[in-house]
């Protein structure tokens, strides 16, 4: 069992942004993994903007927390972290976010993206902001 992901795409059509909600449940060996396909987001291309991880049942910060210090990353074709490693080491009590220095287009079919050290059963959410344009 790989743990599980679902998805579901927020838009603002007035500001051009759109949010894509992750929520994620491990398996027993702390891991959950998807590609944006499986998710059904690959058709939400964009400028990548922010990404805020809160743990949780529905980010709710209390309800099934994944152990400190889990790991997430959205890695290509080539298992390539292209968030390089920023959101390693999340926080089991707090909300985070991290911006990338520069717009990230993500446009790729074949990202995916990759729970670990999370604990078993743990829950938490992935919130990413985009862009149309850069």
């Amino acid at each position: 069992m790989t743990g599980t992901l679902s998805a579901t795409i927020s838009r603002n059509a007035a500001s051009g942004l759109f949010k894509i909600i992750v929520d994620w449940l491990c398996n027993a060996s702390g891991a959950a993994v998807a590609t944006f396909a499986e998710l059904l987001i690959n058709e939400a291309s964009g400028f990548l903007l922010s990404v805020e991880t809160i743990p949780g049942l529905n980010g709710d910060r209390t309800t099934t927390v994944p152990s400190a210090n889990y790991d997430i990353t959205v890695t290509d074709e080539y298992a390539f972290d292209v968030l390089e490693g920023t959101l390693t080491n999340r926080s089991a009590s707090a909300a985070e976010k991290s911006i990338p220095l520069n717009p990230l287009a993500l446009c790729q079919e074949d990202l995916s993206i990759n729970i670990a050290n999370a604990g078993d059963s743990k829950t938490g959410r992935i919130v990413l902001t985009l862009s149309r344009r850069a």
